[in-house]
């Protein structure tokens, strides 16, 4: 196979999308005046670098114990987690993430493309208090809605250290210790926000109090554009660079497109999608309802959305499909155009027969970049598809659909499907073209 060079910079582009942006604010200081307590209200100033212990120890003291999900249930373990945590409907805190421009910069720096624009809804979750001997070991958030996409941290000035935010994606690692970056400084806050599939953890705060607010960030149930300032609000210092966005996506593409070793007779590119996205891990089409892709669009983000947005301004048609598992070694992977059910009739003949026929699937075949037609054997049928992989389809995004196979009994079976992205290219020259 032929060395392609655009090839590994567009792998490289995408892997090094960050999924998260951070940096330091200076706010009004009635920003960080905090209340709490239904009874007996108290009240302190989260900017003040200059706070008691005493009163840092009384608002810990105020919390409970932080619990955290795994798997399906809520848990509290302290060997897992050890922090405080205090609901929202326990304290008032005047900080206001919209009004401040900080979700404005957090939408430019985490978002791509047109998404930059779209509406974006923060709800304050919880405020923690990490203590002496504090700290979360390696977790994801679990996302409370289909729209929840990511999480907003906000760090407030109470001397502290330790406490480092450390985030992992695809064996990519970054560290955010706002201890650091606010040592000494009142007023000031720093700010991370990452998607809700990067692995996250607090290493353990070795002195003071490390407090902090959470969001929760929403994709708005109307997906028309929000008026977006220019200018970046004063006293910003966004220190992670913006994320990978259309514009570099779309440069290295055009590039791999250019390259007349590459399909040079036209035929499909896949990419597996780099986040993971709210799909049910069983689907039932009776119970769920629609189609898992058919709200994929609006939910892609990071480097997918890069990826979905850059086909498109090249005047490609990106497609968003299911692959499935092989169910035996006598069958291969079926492309699919949605998720589907096996009834359980119909399994009398092989799974692959029964996709191939009733479900308009075709028989995905991996081949080299500089595969051409007539490489193919000359028996290939119709119903087999010829794609080049530039990005693996990975254990993200996949759900499985049970049914019955009956053989000599009837037996449990589930299908897999991942989902993944193609797009179709034409011959070198005339890249547009679809179908090959």
């Amino acid at each position: 196979m032929p060395v392609i060079p655009a090839l590994d910079r567009l792998r490289q582009t995408l892997a090094q999308s960050l999924p998260y942006c951070g940096g330091t604010f200076v706010l009004p200081a009635d920003s960080f005046e905090l209340y709490y307590g239904k009874e007996n209200a108290k009240f302190l100033n989260l900017g003040d670098t200059a706070n008691s212990h005493a009163a840092l120890d009384s608002l810990q003291s105020a919390c409970e114990p932080a619990r955290f999900g795994r798997n399906t249930e809520t848990v509290l373990d302290e060997t897992y987690r050890k922090a405080g945590k205090m609901d929202t409907s326990e304290f008032l805190i005047r900080m206001d993430v919209v009004q401040s421009g900080l979700l404005d910069v957090v939408c430019a720096s985490l978002l791509s493309g047109d998404k930059s624009r779209r509406r974006v809804t923060a709800e304050l979750y919880k405020l923690n208090v990490y203590g002496e001997g504090a700290f979360f070991k390696s977790h994801t958030d679990t996302p409370t809605s289909g729209n929840m996409f990511g999480s907003l941290v906000v760090v407030f000035p109470t001397p502290h250290s330790g406490g480092t935010l450390v985030l992992r994606h695809h064996e990519h690692e970054w560290t955010f210790d706002s201890a650091t970056l606010l040592a000494g400084t009142p007023n000031r806050i720093a700010y991370a926000a990452f998607f809700s599939d990067v692995e996250h953890e607090v290493t353990p705060v070795t002195s003071g109090h490390r407090i902090t607010i959470t969001y929760n960030l929403y994709w708005a149930d109307s997906e028309s554009d929000r008026k977006v300032t220019a200018a970046k609000p004063d006293g910003i210092n966004i220190l992670q660079p913006l994320s990978a966005n259309t514009a570099d996506v779309g440069r290295v593409l055009s590039e791999v497109l250019e390259e007349t070793s590459l399909l040079p007779a036209g035929g499909t590119l896949g990419f597996g999608l780099r986040h993971a996205y709210p799909f049910p891990r069983t689907w039932d089409p009776y119970v769920d309802g629609k189609d898992p892709l058919d709200g994929l669009p609006a939910l892609l983000k990071g480097s997918d959305l890069a990826l979905f947005e850059a086909c498109k301004a090249l005047g490609l048609q990106p497609e968003l499909k299911f692959i499935s598992d092989a169910m035996d070694e006598d069958e291969k992977p079926v492309l699919l155009d949605r998720a589907i059910q096996l009834c359980d009739t119909e399994v009398h003949e092989s799974a692959e027969s029964v996709m191939l026929e009733d479900h308009n699937g075709v028989i995905m075949e991996e081949v080299s970049a500089d595969f051409k037609p007539s490489d193919a054997p000359e028996d290939m049928d119709k119903t087999v598809r010829p794609v080049y992989w530039v990005t693996e389809v990975g254990e993200m995004n996949k759900l499985a659909s049970a049914f019955i196979h009956y053989g000599n009994q009837g037996v449990l079976s589930h299908l897999y499907m991942t989902a993944c992205l193609t797009v179709e290219v034409g011959p070198v020259g005339d890249r547009k073209a679809s179908g090959n």
